[in-house]
This record gives C-alpha cells, sequence and structure tokens, in this order.
C-alpha cells in the first residue's frame, strides 16, 4: 500500500526538527513513522534539555503526551534559543 503525499502539518514538523538535526535520525521521513523504541533507548545518554526537547518533538508527533513532556520543567533547563 503506497504511504500518502505528507500533509501539510507534516511538512511543518519535519521543518521544525531541521533545528534539531540530532533528532532527525529517529523519524523516518519516506515512512513518516517515529522510531519511538531508539528514540527513548538513545535519550538515556542525552542531556536532560536534549530529552526534553525530544519529549516535545514526539508530543508533537503523536498528538498526545506518550513520553512525559512537562512544560514547567523543560522551561526550567532549556536555554533561550530552545525555547524559541
Amino acid at each position: 500500500m503506497p504511504i500518502p503525499e505528507m500533509t501539510e502539518s507534516q511538512h511543518r514538523f519535519f521543518e521544525l526538527m531541521e533545528q534539531a538535526p540530532w533528532l532527525q535520525p529517529y523519524w523516518d521521513r519516506e515512512e513518516r513513522a517515529c522510531r519511538v523504541d531508539r528514540l527513548t533507548a538513545a535519550m538515556d545518554v542525552w542531556s536532560e534539555g536534549e530529552q526534553h526537547l525530544a519529549r516535545f518533538f514526539a508530543m508533537v508527533w503523536f498528538g498526545q503526551n506518550r513520553l512525559g513532556f512537562d512544560l514547567l520543567d523543560a522551561a526550567a533547563v532549556l536555554d533561550h534559543p530552545s525555547r524559541m
């Protein structure tokens, strides 16, 4: 079964992801899928800020808070450019 054309929301998501290139290997643009098992396994060695950003992207992707993103916790540790 062929994959349907990318939606405008998916285009915007991948454009936003360009600001965090280290996260790109965990999303398959062609298949339009998140490799959530690989993402959660990799998060163990990331900084707290990187983990918050990864959880944020996953929340946006799935449309639900599957990985426990917390806005207040994230705002407390992310540097100013990352909060933009």
